[in-house]
This record gives structure tokens, sequence and C-alpha cells, in this order.
């Protein structure tokens, strides 16, 4: 099968989900990845799959670029990555028969920065062979709000394998991961951290993602009004996550929105304690609360700080919630989730 999977790729959770897919699918399958931006692949691609670009400024043009892909590539189903894509992929896919899946990286709530994002949605769920979300609470969200004539099933983003983890139980280190964003509530670190370290001044916190833009400014502006700036530190974009992890004493996700969190499935296989917001999707099935991490009350400031004290505070936890990652991590495995997309594949 001939399978061609197009996104706007920018080296965060959805490129990496992505990557991961796809290279999963191409021991049985012709794989290629179309980006919408002019970026290479930040993430490992197997060389077996075929990685390309949309070049074309406009719309109209890369529609008819994307058109004249298919037909030159003989694909046979196109796969498009977050729905607002549709606006490159719907119509090439029927004009040249292809065979059409909308993978969903949002939550029904999520606009993705277009507030025709559910109409598009809805066209879709009328149109395409298949509509994949993330989560079994979004998956509810759809079929209560939509009127869907797709095939609409949920298959959770996978967990890359990781072998011989140990974790670090004299890490002094809060780690948070992401494109520094509004959607990310980042700029609710601060806050937190005044508390946090107020109690425990020898601890850091350490952000990784792209060091540019509105929201880095502000973030920026906010840890030197604090005067926090020797402890909230930016690291840039890494290439060595495992490093990272495995330095970590715990992860924290500030977000107001996700579909289903990569970087909490990331931390979460290296053993890493979590502590998120209890936001609309992806937390509360990844995070069984006081079990393997915390879950907290949406934009709960004070009780993020509660919370993420009482793991500095208490070595015993730390372990605890360290050793039940492992909790649920079979839903999420990549040969799990490769055989769920075989199934859909197949299907339509």
């Amino acid at each position: 099968m001939r399978i061609c999977f197009i996104g706007h790729f920018t080296a965060g959770g959805t490129e990496r989900a992505t990557a991961l897919v796809a290279n999963g699918l191409c021991d049985n399958n012709d794989i290629f990845l179309v980006n919408t931006c002019d970026r290479q692949p930040y993430f490992y691609l197997s060389e077996k799959v075929s990685f390309e670009f949309l070049t074309s400024g406009n719309i109209i043009n890369k529609n008819i670029g994307f058109f004249k892909f298919l037909k030159e590539q003989k694909i046979d189903v196109v796969i498009t990555v977050e729905a607002m894509a549709g606006i490159f992929s719907l119509i090439p896919a029927r004009l040249t028969g292809c065979k059409h899946i909308v993978w969903e990286h949002a939550n029904y709530f999520q606009t993705q920065g277009s507030r025709y994002i559910q109409k598009i949605r809805q066209l879709e769920l009328k149109t395409a062979d298949a509509y994949i979300v993330l989560t079994k609470r979004d998956l509810n969200n759809f079929k209560q709000n939509f009127k869907i004539k797709s095939r609409i099933d949920y298959i959770y983003n996978p967990i890359e394998s990781v072998a011989d983890v140990e974790y670090d139980m004299s890490s002094k280190t809060i780690v948070s991961v992401g494109h520094i964003r509004k959607i990310k509530n980042f700029t609710t670190i601060p806050d937190i951290a005044k508390i946090v370290f107020a109690k425990h001044p020898d601890w850091n916190w350490k952000i990784y993602g792209a060091t540019e833009g509105e929201e880095y400014e502000k973030l920026k502006a906010k840890i030197s009004d604090y005067g926090l700036e020797e402890k909230i530190i930016f690291c840039g974009r890494s290439n060595d996550m495992d490093s990272v992890y495995k330095s970590a004493a715990m992860y924290v996700m500030t977000s107001l929105q996700e579909g289903l969190p990569m970087v909490l499935l990331e931390a979460k296989a290296r053993k890493l304690p979590l502590v998120s917001f209890d936001i609309e999707t992806g937390p509360d099935e990844i995070i069984r609360d006081s079990v393997n991490g915390f879950l907290v009350p949406p934009y709960d400031i004070e009780v993020m700080a509660e919370k993420i004290n009482e793991l500095i505070e208490n070595d015993s936890l730390k372990k605890e919630f360290s050793d039940n990652s492992v909790l649920d991590i079979e839903h999420f495995d990549e040969n799990s989730v490769t055989q769920k997309w075989e199934s859909v594949l197949k299907s339509v």
C-alpha cells in the first residue's frame, strides 16, 4: 500500500507522533511524508520513508502541487495530520480517488488558530473514509457534537521503546518541554516556581523549546521580574531528550489544552513522576492520579506548587510514582499502535 502523510510539521509533538507511526508502517508499506512548510524533518525518519515539501506559496498552488504528487506517486491512502491540513489535502484526495483518513491532533475544543475549524472538521467527518482522534474522551466529544458519516475511532499516540531506564533519585531538576506558545501556558511557571523555590531554593526548573516569539519574551520578562533567572533555565531545543529526562526528578505540564501530549508520554516512558493540570483531554488517560503522578485542578497554581513540593519532600513517593510509571504503558506501545493503524488502513 502506498500511504502519504501530509501536515504542517514544525518539530513539535505532532511531528514526533507522525514520525513514529510512519516508521512503524514502513516495513509493509511505501510511506511518504509531505510537509506543507519548508522545513526538514526534525525527528528520525527511517530511510524507507520518503520526505517531500509543498513549496508553492498559496493554498490553491499547494492543492495543485499535492494533486500532481498523488497522481505521480500513485498514492492509495492520504492521511491528513491535523484537521486544518485538510485545506491542502481534501480536494486532491477526492479528485485522485485516494482513500482519505483525517488524523486529529487537537481536541474538540481547540481551534488550531482558525474560526473555521469546526466547519472543516464537519466537512471531513462527512467525506473522509476514516477520522481518528487521540483519546476516548475526545471520541465522545466528537460523537456528541458532530453529524458523522465517516468511520470514527481513537488511537493513542505511540511511545518509543526505551530500555533499561533508571530513575535518578538525586536529581533536583523539574522539566517542561514544548513550543513556548500561549496554549502551553508556560507563563504560569514563574508563579508556581516562586512558591516551590521559596521552600526549596536548591532546586531548578528547565524549559526545553525554541527561545523565540512573543510568548517567550513575556515568559522571560516575568522570570526577570521575579528574580528567578538562575532558577528557571531556558535550554532551547535538544536532540538528546533521553539525557534530559534521565537527569530530571519530575515532569510538569502546565498546558491550557492538549490532544494527547507526547511530552507526558515520553516522560512516562522514562519513569518520571508526572504533575499536570487535569485539562480536557490527555492527562487523565496517561496519569493515574496519586499512583504515578498528580492531576491538578486546571490552572490552580497553588495546588500545582503544593503537589510539586509534596514530591520534593517525599523520596518514597517519588520512587513509588517512578515505579508505577509502567502502568497502562502497553496502550501506547509502538507495536500495538502500529497494529491499530494497519487495521484502519485495511478497513478503508
